[in-house]
Order: C-alpha cells, then structure tokens, then sequence
C-alpha cells in the first residue's frame, strides 16, 4: 500500500502580530452563526422499567421518594438525611470517621438540571428533578483491606439503587439519564446553566428538543444517539419537520441555547483546518510572534520506509527521533489547535491511518525553535470527521478506541495535556462511553447484571433492539435495551457469562474487523 510521509518543510520567521496570512484571516471571517437545527454539515411518554426487582431488601422512603435497599446490605449501611435528600454511607468506614464512606446521595432539586458535582438526573416531573449523587474522591478508609474491597461492591450497585428508586409524585418520568436538560420542553433554562455545557452538550440538548417530536436527523451520530433513548420514535424527515408544534418553552429555549452555541463560537479560534503545501502564520510557541511554516506530504512505495526530509533541519529531526510511523496520512488537510487557552502555545495535528486501518491523530508542539511530538490520540477528534468536538473541553482531547470484546466496536476517551512533561496522557476513567451506532436485535431474553459485580442482582432484558452504551474494554459492556431496561454484561474470553451460545448468535450486527 502506498505511504503518506509527512514531509515537514518549516521556514521560521518570526513577524508582527498583527500580521496574519490571507488563509487565516478568511477563516475567521466566515459566518459561524449556528442553525437552530442539527449541524447538517456534520454528518411518547416513557415509564419506569416495568421489571420486577428483586423482592429482598429494606424500603427506605424520604418524602416523595422510595428506594429499596439490596438485601447483601445487611448491617453495611448508614443512612443520614438532609435537607433535600438522604446520603447513604458504608457504616465500616463511616465507623472509622464520621462523614467517610459516602456511596450515594438521593436529592430532589426545583432546577431544571442539578449541576452539583458527581450528580445524575434520573427522573423528573414538569416541577422538579430528582438525581443520585456520587462521590467524585475517594471516601472510604483505604487503609484498611476489607473494608475498601466491601465499600467497592456496595458502590457497584448503583443500577440496582438507580431501578428501585420510586417517586410518589404525578407525571413522573423516569429517562432523565436520556436527556441532557430533561425539562426543557415545561421550563426556562436559565443562562448561567448553559454557560458551564460544553460544546457538545449545548447542540444535543438543541437537538433533543426537536427529537421529542420524532424529527429524524441526518447527522448519523445524532441519529444514532437519539436512537437509543427510549422516548425516540423517529417520525418527521429534517426536510418536513414543523417548528409550529414546539412549545413556548421550547421555542425560548431554543433561542437561549443557540445563542450560547454561536457565543462560544465566536470565542473559540480553534481547531482550524490548514491545507498542505501552502504557507501560514500562527503564534505556535505562544511568545507573542508568529511563526510562518508550511508542511507538504509525499507518497512513497515501500510500505514501511520512514523518510523525512527537511530544510531547517531541527524541527523535522524531531519528528525523526520519534519514531512515529505514518502508514496512510490524511493528505486532505491538518489542523492547528489550542487544547488548552490557558496554557500558551498551539499545536499542530497530523491525521493518519494506522494498523488495520484504524484513525490516529498524532500532535507536535512547537517551542525553543523544534518541533516536539506530544502524543498519538485515537480517531480523528474533529467535528468534520468524528461528529462532536473532541476539543469541547479545555485541555484535554475527546477521541476514540478500539475494542474487541464480543465484537469490533470504539469508545470515546479522553487525552489529557500535560503541560510539564509536554505530552497527552490517556485517562483511566474505568467505563467508556461507546461511539453510538444504532440498533443490535437480541432474539432471545436474557439476564443482565445491575452492578459491575458477578454477584450483583439480575433484571431480564426480554429480546428487542438494545444498545451499547459503556465499557471498559476488558470485560464489561453496559446495555441497554429500547425499552429503557439497563444492566451490564460480564464477558469472558470473548462470550457473555450465564449464556450458552456465543454473542454473534443471538445479538444482531456482531462482527470482528481485521
């Protein structure tokens, strides 16, 4: 197969700030004002799962709320209550010091969305949002054996408290999880609470105001992703929708979201897309000058030659020295981005297709006059190419990962900036969220776990389409299933614990690439 090299030809001169090429200044001057509809560029009422819980365990109510405590519990757990909620603790490391071993809280909140941290929404009525609270630092007494691994397997029954949770309110829904402002179709979102979303979160929460009334969307990540909510029924094309069935809210809403979205447009610069072969200037090293450079690209035979020419000599050595194989590069265009404003300098992203084909994105930053490479991120993390904005979150890029668990399938994950080593660092988050491809067909039921435990209780997934949401890469997949009935899977040497045929036979969709 032919190779890409990426032949880097950077002739440095530093010149007045104010100076910025033609191709830049173009850039910046096209209108970003965004539609109140997807980005077309980029690519019923739901009940409480019906599934009987388990019968075992304490009832514990607090006002309008109700949850049921898993029997394993017994004599592990202390609970206090607040003003408006409770906290559940494990009692061994409470015991140990008071406040320590905090597992969940169980609140209630006028908001339209709580945005204390740790917290998920996970039901709602037209008044109020009710949400579970965890820990986002360690809380139990780690110095002691049995009591972090006995705090661990209680905190892996969040699904299980999350199922039983059971509000004694009218109109109350239950697929809060499913939606980013669960309550924009009934109440104002107040500005402050768009101003602290991200990108990404800004245009689903846009979008899903047209996909509860079953606008279909061409953008096939938000297809995908509304897809696997339970309250989506795909009905309108984008061509025939109507915005005269939204609400009033929906319609302010709107308005208030989308000029949020262009507001961090105009703030943003970058990601910009730079063309090979043509000359640009970008302040790289963050010193005030700019540097003009420009790279070109050049197809060679031998598959595995790695060979790099250069005129200035220490900036393309760099990328020598580094021993980065380029086996297809992206000759279409690169990107010159800034993972961090708070942090001065930019950097400059290569696109490249690497073993079985898979995306990279490898990146270089600039300073002392070289050109250092910082670290290879998975996909290619760019609106154009990914669907979200893997740069919606400062300093850190949001690309992808493969996984071969019961099937070949990618992950979203984050790669963080460290500034004083200069590289990007995967971040261990434990589960990914899984890139949305639409529907698998279960044929048959089967028992799905509620905690990343083998012990934990089971709840039936009956045979429909469900949906991969998480994973960890290793042995877990959480799924979830049309219906809104969620649980977690334990896999073991490439089939699912508890069932006897192998994945590819009873879950539509199933296959291993190359």
């Amino acid at each position: 197969m032919k190779k890409l090299i990426l032949l880097l030809l950077m002739g440095i001169m530093l010149v007045g700030c104010g100076n910025s090429v033609k191709t830049e200044d173009a850039e910046q001057s096209e209108d970003i004002k965004i539609s109140r509809i997807e980005d077309e560029e980029s690519e019923e009422e739901s009940s409480k799962d019906s599934e009987e819980l388990p019968a075992e365990g304490e009832i514990y109510s607090y006002d309008d709320m109700e949850i049921k405590i898993p029997s394993s519990w017994e004599g592990k757990y202390i609970i206090k209550d607040g003003q408006d909620g409770f906290a559940i603790f494990q009692k061994a490391s409470y015991e140990k010091e008071e406040g320590w071993g905090f597992l969940f809280g169980f609140y209630k909140s006028g908001d339209v969305v709580d945005e204390s941290a740790g917290a998920t929404q996970i039901a709602y009525t037209d008044s109020c949002v009710y949400y579970i609270q965890e820990p986002t630092d360690v809380t139990f007494w780690h110095e002691d054996e049995a009591i972090s691994a006995e705090y661990m397997q209680m905190s892996h029954e969040k699904e299980f408290m999350i199922n039983s949770l059971s509000v004694k309110a009218d109109n109350v829904r239950y697929d809060a999880r499913e939606y980013v402002l669960p309550m924009s179709d009934v109440k104002e979102i107040p500005e402050y609470i768009l101003q602290n979303m991200s990108a990404d979160e800004l245009w689903i929460a846009r979008n899903e105001i047209f996909a509860r009334h079953g606008r279909e969307f061409t953008n096939s990540y938000l297809s995908n992703y509304f897809a696997s909510c339970s309250w989506y029924e795909p009905a309108i094309s984008a061509d025939d929708f109507d915005e005269g069935v939204l609400s009033q809210a929906e319609r302010e809403n709107l308005d208030v979201i989308t000029a949020q979205e262009n507001a961090q447009a105009e703030e943003k610069q970058y990601p910009k897309s730079c063309k090979f072969d043509e000359e640009y200037s970008f302040d790289l090293d963050g010193d005030g000058g700019k540097e003009t450079f420009y790279i070109s690209g050049r197809e060679i035979v031998d598959n595995y030659a790695y060979d790099v020419s250069y005129v200035e000599g220490d900036m393309v050595s760099k990328l020598c020295q580094d021993n980065v194989d380029y086996f297809s590069l992206n000759r279409d265009e690169y990107y010159v981005t800034d993972i961090s404003p708070h942090f001065p300098g930019l950097e400059i992203a290569v696109m490249d297709y690497g073993m079985s084909d898979d995306l990279v994105t490898h990146f270089y930053t600039y300073c002392n006059e070289g050109l250092y490479y910082i670290g290879t991120v998975g996909g290619f993390p760019f609106k154009k190419y990914m669907s979200r904005d893997g740069f919606a979150w400062s300093g850190c890029v949001k690309g992808t990962t493969r996984t071969d668990l019961i099937h070949t399938c990618y992950s979203y994950a984050n790669w963080y900036y460290n500034y004083e080593e200069k590289k990007l660092e995967l971040q261990d988050t434990g589960m990914y969220e899984m890139v949305p491809t639409g529907a698998h067909e279960l044929y048959r039921d089967i028992e799905v776990l509620l905690g990343q435990d083998v012990s934990a209780d089971k709840v039936t997934l009956t045979a429909q389409q469900i949906f991969f949401l998480e994973t960890d890469g290793e042995e877990w997949l959480k799924v979830k299933g049309k219906d809104g009935t969620t649980g977690y899977l334990h896999v073991t040497d490439g089939k699912i614990d508890g069932v006897e045929e192998n994945p590819q036979d009873i879950i539509s969709g199933l296959f291993f690439a190359g």
